[in-house]
This record gives structure tokens, C-alpha cells and sequence, in this order.
């Protein structure tokens, strides 16, 4: 069974890896790569992580960490609209950067480790189920892509169970 938060880190790890791409390279398929991973990155923690966050460790955590996503959503949403326009984006993805930097530290030093602590065996029941949801939002990201929109529309849709 795959190991809950050793598969959100390695997508802080991927995302890292994509943002040192960026300043190196400049180039937009970089910058919406980024926007795509951060937004099934954030909708897996949203639909699966962040509940049993608020609901078994500390609700305050959780609400801080759905703040920060919506900052980093609104970020992804001004970078994907300045590629459409054709503008420069090294601005927003710089300040994307820096915002995902915080939040992944939080995450990785303390919110990880707390639910670990409060819920034991978390990461194994945890896991089928992210890399499930996590293969279905990809494939949601790529097919809006296909269809010239942006991530922001998987993200806004209603979730079905």
C-alpha cells in the first residue's frame, strides 16, 4: 500500500524540482506544468487530507492550510491567465514559489507529523486512496487542457462520491 505522505512529498519534490526549471528555462510549458501539479496536489489534500486534519488534530491548522492553497490557487489562476495573454509570469511564479515553499515546510515539520501521531495507521488507509484520486484529478487536468481551459476548471468542479 503507498505511503500517504511520502506521496505528498514527492510532489512537493516534483514541484520544487519544476519551479528551479522555471527560473532557469522560462518557459510557459514549465509555468502551466506547475500550475497542474499544484492543483491536484491541492485538491488531494482539500478532499482528503485537510478533513481528517481539522476532524482528528486541529481545526485551525487545517482552515490555515485551505487559506494558503486558496492563495496559491489564486496565483496558479493569475499565472494561467497571463500565458493566455501571452505577459511575463516570472513575477507570479516567483511569488508561487515562495508561497508553496512555506506551506510545503508547515506541512513537512508539522502537519504530517501530527496526523501521523494522531492517527495511527493513517498512512496506509490513506494511501490507496490518494493515488486513486490523485490518477483520476491527472487525468481531469490533462483532458481540460486538451480542451484549451484551465486547471482552475477541475478544481471548481463539485466533487462526486
Amino acid at each position: 500500500m503507498p505511503d500517504a505522505f511520502a506521496m505528498l512529498k514527492d510532489d512537493h519534490r516534483t514541484v520544487e524540482q519544476l519551479f528551479s526549471q522555471f527560473q532557469q528555462s522560462q518557459d510557459p510549458a514549465v509555468a502551466l506544468q506547475i500550475c497542474d501539479e499544484l492543483t491536484v496536489h491541492a485538491m488531494l489534500e482539500e478532499e482528503l487530507v485537510y478533513p481528517i486534519l481539522a476532524t482528528k488534530v486541529a481545526t485551525g491548522l487545517a482552515s490555515e492550510a485551505r487559506h494558503e492553497h486558496q492563495e496559491a490557487k489564486q496565483l496558479v489562476s493569475q499565472i494561467e491567465a497571463g500565458l493566455n495573454s501571452g505577459s511575463d509570469v516570472s513575477g507570479l511564479v516567483q511569488q508561487l514559489q515562495e508561497s508553496v515553499a512555506h506551506h510545503v515546510e508547515e506541512e513537512e515539520r508539522e502537519l504530517f507529523p501530527k496526523m501521523q501521531e494522531a492517527v495511527p495507521g493513517l498512512v496506509d488507509y490513506l494511501g490507496a486512496d490518494l493515488a486513486t484520486r490523485k490518477t483520476e484529478l491527472q487525468a481531469q487536468v490533462a483532458e481540460a487542457r486538451d480542451l484549451g481551459q484551465s486547471s482552475a476548471v477541475v478544481a471548481n468542479k463539485p466533487v462526486v462520491s
